[in-house]
């Protein structure tokens, strides 16, 4: 049987908030302070960080990129998403880990909700059965805080 192998892959993480946060009680400055002192190692500059402002509820992000672009950042009312791409080699895996630790250590985030991704538990709203999504034994969890878990693994 050939094998295959990948020359580039990507990451996509979107970590939905318990409950979503008006831009008032956001944080917004403390966050993109945190963010520029947290990524100034890999090259974020005050003038890559923005806030999209909707209105002055819930219509707000603030995001900047990463890596010529490969990498972006956004933290929205009800979500962080994350999204890396063209990443190669298990050197650019650690980095691409190293920022979500460094998100989760320096950058101060709601509480993340949660739903089950285990093979026991029963299916949340967000997960596809297996037949769809395929076998999820043998899934390799992290802890992103408390209560947010990244489970992806390749079988």
């Amino acid at each position: 049987m050939p094998e295959i192998t990948s020359q580039t892959f990507g990451v996509t993480l979107d970590a939905f908030f318990e409950k979503a946060v008006l831009l008032k009680d956001a944080r917004i400055p403390e966050i993109a302070q945190m963010c520029l002192e947290a990524f100034a190692s890999y090259g974020l500059s005050p003038k890559q960080i923005a806030l999209r402002h909707g209105d002055s509820l819930f219509n707000y992000d603030l995001a900047f990129p990463l890596f010529g672009g490969n990498g972006s950042f956004a933290i929205s009312a009800e979500k962080l998403h994350l999204d890396f791409k063209n990443a190669r080699g298990d050197k650019d895996g650690e980095i691409i880990a190293d920022c979500i630790a460094k998100l989760n250590e320096h950058v101060p985030l709601p509480e993340f909700s949660t739903t089950p991704i285990e093979p026991e538990q029963p299916f949340g709203p967000n997960q596809a059965p297996a037949d769809v999504c395929g076998d999820k034994r043998g899934a390799i969890s992290r802890r992103l805080r408390d209560t947010a878990e990244i489970v992806w693994r390749r079988t």
